[in-house]
């Protein structure tokens, strides 16, 4: 009786490549969880970068140079001094249009208010916030 070939070689082969498929799943599944530790530790770190960041700002806004300090005081200085002379301007042209104002018609005419455009604030030249400065 001759037994084929086929029937001797598929025990030979079957184990060996049962192994190496095991193997290669095996090799898979490594990488799989490599992969999932490795997004983790990004994102741990990307976190404790952006925590890295804010706490410099912080820093950056807490210990200011004495130049951006004084620029900064001196500009809120100017800001203050025109608020102080544009409401002592106020101050003195309310009672003068109050004393020009017909009395007569004093129900039927409407009263001049501080945001009427001949009581607006002169423009300046002066910008918005120091140059140099950031806003937070």
């Amino acid at each position: 009786m001759a037994v084929p070939t086929a029937a001797i070689v598929a025990p030979l082969t079957a184990v060996p490549m049962t192994l190496i498929v095991l193997y290669l799943k095996a090799l898979r599944d490594h990488q799989f969880t490599r992969h999932a530790e490795l997004l983790r530790r990004v994102e741990r770190v990307e976190g404790a970068w952006n925590e890295l960041r804010a706490a410099i700002g912080e820093f950056e806004r807490d210990y200011a140079t004495k130049e951006e300090w004084l620029r900064e005081c001196l500009w809120t200085r100017r800001i203050v001094d025109r608020l102080t002379r544009s409401v002592a301007r106020i101050e003195t042209i309310i009672p003068m249009t109050a004393r020009k104002r017909p009395r007569r018609f004093e129900a039927a005419a409407p009263a001049q208010t501080a945001c009427d455009s001949s009581l607006s604030l002169p423009p300046t030249d002066e910008p918005s916030w120091p140059t140099g400065a950031k806003a937070n």
